[in-house]
Order: C-alpha cells, then sequence, then structure tokens
C-alpha cells in the first residue's frame, strides 16, 4: 500500500486573505518602530557615555590642577615605555649619521653647599659690629695662687643682625644772606639764596627713599598698602595707604612714565620679542561693572638681546588692536600663546607659537587616564614627540644662532614630519571633544605658528620666557586683588616695568628706583633727555645686586 506525501491545500476567502495581509504589515511597522527605538536608544546611551567620560576628564584635570604637580614631563613609567618609540624616531629623523655624530655637551650647574657660616651668608662688604667680653679687672686673678690671668686665646661666636625698617624725618634747612653794606648804601640789600634741590613731589613730603621703599614692598615682596599701613602703625607711624597710594600713583606719572616710554622705543627696535597677558580686575572703570575682566599685557626682550626689556600695559580688553598699537613700529618675529589676537596682526610680525602650550594639551590628556593605561596610550606618544623636541634644543643651548639653525633643519624638522604625520593620521580616530581630539586639534591648528620657530636660530621653542615675566604680576595679584582705578592700574604697570626690568639685567630694584627718583628731579631741569640717563643699562655699579 503506497501513502501520499502530497501536501494538504486549504482554501481561505479573499477577505480572510486581506486580514492576514494587514496583520503582517503591522507587525513589519512595529517591528521597524522597536527597531528605530533600540537605534535612538543606543545612541543616547553612547551620548551620556561620552558625555560622562568627557565630564570625568575635566573632573581629573581639575584635580590635577589643584592638587598635581605643574611639570608636565610624563611618568618616568611612561618614558621608560616610550623609549622605544625615542629610537624609532630618531632612526627615522636622523638614519645611520646620527649613530657617528658627535654630542654636543651642555655645561652642567653645581650648587654651593650652605655651610651654616655666616660669612656664606651674607654679602662681601657687608659691616661686622664686634662686641668684646673680657673679664672685669678683679676676676683675673688665679684661684688657685693669686697670680695675674694673661689672655691665651678667643672664641668667636658670628650671628645675623636685623631690625625692622626705620623712619625719621629730615628737614632741608635753606639759609638767605644779603650784603649789609649794599643795603647801608643803597637801602636795598643784596640777598643770596642757597640754592634748592628740587622736591620729587612739591607740596608733599615724600621722599625717594620712601617712595622706592613703599614700591619694592608691593611691587617686589607683594605686601598691599593695608598691610604696610597697619605695619607702620604698629611702629607709631601714622601714614595712611591713601597717602601712600597716591605718592606711587603721582611718582610713577612724573619721573618713571619717561623711563617707561623710552625703554618702549628701545623694545620696538628688537627683532624677537615675546607677549603674553593675564586677568586684572579694576573695581571704577568708566562705564563698566567692578566685576568686569580687565588685563594687564606683557610684552619682553627674547633671549638673543644684550639687554632685557620687560614692560606691561594696562587695557581694559583682550583686543588684539592693543597689541597692535603697543607694537607700532616693530617688525619681526613676536613668540606667543595660541591666541587669535596675536594672529590678526600686521603681516610685518610674524607670531611664533608656543611649543610648551602644545606639549601641556598631551599632558592634560595624558592625566585623565588611569596609570594602567597611560604606558600605551596615543597621548603619551604625542607628549614623547613634543619632549623630544624640548631634549634637542637643551642640546643646542649653548650653539650661537647659526648652528642652531642648521641643527634645526637637521635633526627638530624630520621630529616635526613624523609628528605631523602621526597627529593627521591620529585625528580621524579620535573624538573631537575628548582631551586628546582638543589636544591634536590645538596642535593641527596652531601648526603654522609652532613650525615658525625653525626660521631662525635667535627664536625660542616656547613662550615661557614671557609667562615667567608675567609671573610676579600674578603674584601680586594674589595678595592685592584689584585696582582701584585704570589710572592706578597703569601706574602698577609703569613700576612692575621697571622693576622687573631691573631684575632681569642683575639690579637691585630698591637700590634702582632709589638712584632714579634721587636724579630725575635734578636731571630734569636741565637736560631734554633726562629719561635716557636713566635707564637701567646706565645705572652706576651700587645699583647692582650683591654677589658672593
Amino acid at each position: 500500500m503506497q501513502t501520499s506525501n502530497t501536501e494538504e491545500m486549504v482554501t481561505i476567502s479573499r477577505a480572510e486573505y486581506e486580514h492576514l495581509q494587514q496583520e503582517k504589515a503591522r507587525n513589519a511597522k512595529l517591528e521597524a518602530k522597536f527597531a528605530a527605538l533600540e537605534q535612538e536608544q543606543a545612541q543616547v546611551i553612547t551620548s551620556l557615555t561620552l558625555q560622562n567620560e568627557w565630564l570625568l576628564e575635566q573632573l581629573k584635570l581639575s584635580k590635577k590642577k589643584l592638587f598635581g604637580r605643574s611639570s608636565e614631563q610624563a611618568e618616568q613609567m611612561v618614558m621608560e615605555q616610550l623609549s622605544l618609540t625615542y629610537n624609532e624616531l630618531e632612526a627615522y629623523a636622523f638614519g645611520t649619521k646620527a649613530a657617528t655624530e658627535k654630542q654636543i655637551a651642555v655645561k652642567a650647574h653645581e650648587r654651593k653647599r650652605q655651610s651654616g657660616n655666616v660669612l656664606d651668608v651674607v654679602p662681601e662688604g657687608t659691616p661686622t659690629e664686634v662686641v668684646e667680653h673680657r673679664l672685669p679687672g678683679n676676676e683675673r686673678t688665679c684661684s688657685a695662687c693669686g697670680s695675674k690671668l694673661v689672655e691665651i686665646g678667643k672664641e668667636v661666636r658670628r650671628s645675623l643682625m636685623m631690625k625692622p625698617a626705620e623712619f625719621w624725618v629730615r628737614e632741608d634747612v635753606y639759609y638767605t644772606y644779603a650784603c649789609k653794606n649794599c643795603e647801608q648804601e643803597t637801602g636795598e640789600a643784596n640777598i643770596v639764596k642757597a640754592a634748592k634741590e628740587p622736591a620729587l613731589l612739591p607740596g608733599s613730603f615724600a621722599s625717594a627713599e620712601a617712595v622706592a621703599y613703599l614700591a619694592a614692598q608691593k611691587f617686589v615682596m607683594y605686601s598691599p598698602l593695608y598691610r604696610l599701613e597697619q605695619e607702620f602703625n604698629r611702629q607709631g607711624l601714622r601714614l595712611s595707604r591713601q597717602t601712600m597710594a597716591n605718592w606711587l600713583l603721582n611718582t610713577s606719572e612724573k619721573w618713571l612714565r619717561p623711563i617707561y616710554d623710552a625703554l618702549r622705543e628701545q623694545l620696538c627696535k628688537e627683532p624677537v620679542l615675546h607677549a603674553d597677558e593675564t586677568t586684572l580686575q579694576v573695581l571704577k572703570e568708566p562705564g563698566r561693572s567692578s566685576t568686569s575682566k580687565s588685563y594687564m599685557w606683557l610684552y619682553r626682550t627674547s633671549g638673543c638681546t644684550k639687554q632685557a626689556i620687560v614692560l606691561y600695559e594696562y587695557q581694559p580688553t583682550r583686543k588684539a588692536e592693543h597689541a597692535e598699537y603697543f607694537l607700532q613700529g616693530f617688525s619681526g618675529w613676536l613668540h606667543a600663546d595660541g591666541y587669535q589676537g596675536y594672529h590678526r596682526l600686521p603681516g610685518n610680525i610674524r607670531v611664533v607659537g608656543c611649543w610648551a602650550h602644545a606639549r601641556r594639551k598631551f599632558d592634560e590628556a595624558l592625566q585623565t587616564l588611569p596609570k594602567e593605561m597611560q604606558k600605551d596610550a596615543p597621548a603619551a606618544i604625542g607628549e614623547c614627540y613634543c619632549s623630544r623636541l624640548f631634549k634637542l634644543e637643551q642640546a643646542f643651548a649653548e650653539l650661537t644662532p647659526e648652528e642652531r639653525y642648521e641643527k634645526r633643519l637637521e635633526q627638530a624638522k624630520p621630529v616635526l614630519d613624523a609628528l605631523l604625520s602621526w597627529a593627521n593620521e591620529m585625528q580621524a580616530k579620535t573624538a573631537p571633544k575628548s582631551a586628546l581630539g582638543r589636544a591634536i586639534h590645538y596642535l593641527l591648528e596652531q601648526w603654522p605658528y609652532l613650525a615658525r620657530y625653525l626660521e631662525d636660530g635667535r627664536l625660542e621653542l616656547s613662550n615661557n620666557r614671557a609667562e615667567r615675566s608675567i609671573k610676579p604680576f600674578v603674584m601680586g595679584r594674589k595678595n592685592w586683588l584689584f585696582a582701584n582705578t585704570p589710572g592706578g592700574a597703569q601706574a602698577s604697570a609703569v613700576i612692575y616695568s621697571l622693576i622687573e626690568t631691573a631684575k632681569e639685567n642683575g639690579l637691585d630694584p630698591y637700590r634702582y628706583l632709589l638712584w632714579v627718583l634721587q636724579n630725575a628731579p635734578q636731571l630734569s631741569e636741565t637736560d631734554e633727555t633726562w629719561a635716557e640717563k636713566l635707564l637701567p643699562a646706565r645705572a652706576p655699579k651700587e645699583c647692582y645686586m650683591p654677589h658672593k
């Protein structure tokens, strides 16, 4: 008997068929909606994950800025892991020629060990007060035999002595003379008066010594005027902070500003400069609230100059036009950070980027990662490239500008080429808003300015010179917090300029200011170019800081 395998056919009506088709279509729509919801949910999760990672990066960066070390150098373990990268980079950059090239030696710095002797602390020529301690005459008898005792030696103990700042009143008495003989013969006496020395500030009891001391205390030691007022009050001197402020402001405008202007004229003749800026709060600025941000700009000479000049300028905003106006007459290279305002300067000013800023971006990206992930991180490789450039600069430090130019083209340029190729490759693989993405974006955006240091051997790898010069102002701002008026802010800029320029040239700020204020009133009466005679470069030997 045979069994049929023919399938059984089911017959349905037209209405039932259409109903089944509608059900199928509804199911397909529901499946599509579910798929869209799942995709949307996945996108939300991805977005939240990226946002969470970004927030964690910001938290880690904030903690590092508050509690971490300030150096951007990689951790030792990272540098050890990246040593292979260094070797590969050297092979790429230098080929086999580097293996036979003579290494450039850099002079080592040795710090003198302190012996604990006061004579190792004080400068040469410090006055010494000798106090001798001898036995009274009635005690110079031997207690055993009654004979007279004879000096056979001595023991010397040296101590460092100090006392608070002294103050006293100086009276300049100018006598008047008359010829009595002329008076008897003509009825009118021939009167002659002793020549008066011009006052520092007519109508004021301020002296050059007092103003120089106040300027040094506020702008070198960062002591606010209210604190100086309290200190003076404890010594019985009732000198108000308003009086001190007026002395500093008027002295700055009358005697220091002309010297500042002469320094600015010299500055703009230099071929290479550095610039930076920082915020400042000015309470009483017309048309602006007391909480508005103002700016203290800094311009200074580079390492290739013979006489260093450091100048500050107060401005209410950070607009590029302020730098353009200040640098009128300047044509050359300007070291700066990545602020776009500098890039809008005229074409005769070629902006040079700062590799310290570029390296800092990679260091920040590296610090957002757990330590166990830092060894193989792309951020470590980026930082490694930057650090290699700095190590090369250390090796070139003792070379002439011409030799440095040649060495950079030979050794640094291949490193730059390799870094640029790596950054372009990594940019496509990196989230733009991540710390690493921002570091790569900064590097590529600033690349034309970062690579510009190759143009001349006098140029520097970073703008650290300007950052170091603006730091004294930042330190002072932490103590006195704000300026009262725009005039006070600019007076501070002028005083800071002369003080920092003096320090850069080995001068003691107090002694230099004292020399300026003692001579300016007299010189100004007979010499139109008196300010040029009082530049730091012309300061006498006694204005220089003492050395052992």
